[in-house]
């Protein structure tokens, strides 16, 4: 059997850890993502078609983008704070999350609006450009280039 590797070092830290991440995940993601439908599900039922100016329309397209963009920062320190041998503390994840939102962001816009163009142009240049930018946010939690 091959010796243990980054994968599997991911995965352990992901099993080792299901409970508090899938936590996380459902307090940014799943509470909010279900709110807004809901309220989406029932202006439709009242006959409302959200326009692109109504302030529901803007929460189903930011809301859970954004909260996406601090789950993942969180997720990413805590990950870090396990491999490097300390407990994979949420609350201080959230701290260092919410200090880099921004430039997290920021990040995430300009690696959708790459990959988007890329694929614009062929599909393959946007999975190429995807795939060399998928470590941006990473590399900017715990080194913060």
């Amino acid at each position: 059997m091959p010796p243990p590797g980054r994968c599997s070092r991911g995965f352990a830290a992901l099993g080792r850890n299901i409970l508090p991440f899938l936590g996380t995940a459902a307090l940014l993601i799943g509470l909010p993502s279900f709110v807004i439908y809901y309220a989406s599900v029932s202006a439709l039922v009242r006959g409302e078609m959200p326009d692109y100016d109504s302030l529901l329309f803007w929460a189903n397209m930011l809301v859970p983008w954004l909260l996406g963009t601090l789950l993942q920062g969180i997720l990413v320190r805590a990950t870090i704070l396990h491999l490097a041998g300390q407990g994979a503390d949420i609350v201080q994840s959230s701290v260092m999350a919410l200090r880099l939102i921004l430039p997290i962001f920021v990040i995430s816009l300009l690696v959708a609006l790459g990959t988007g163009l890329g694929a614009l142009v062929l599909i393959v240049p946007g999975v190429m450009f995807y795939i060399a930018m998928i470590v941006a946010v990473p590399a900017l939690v715990e080194e913060r280039a």
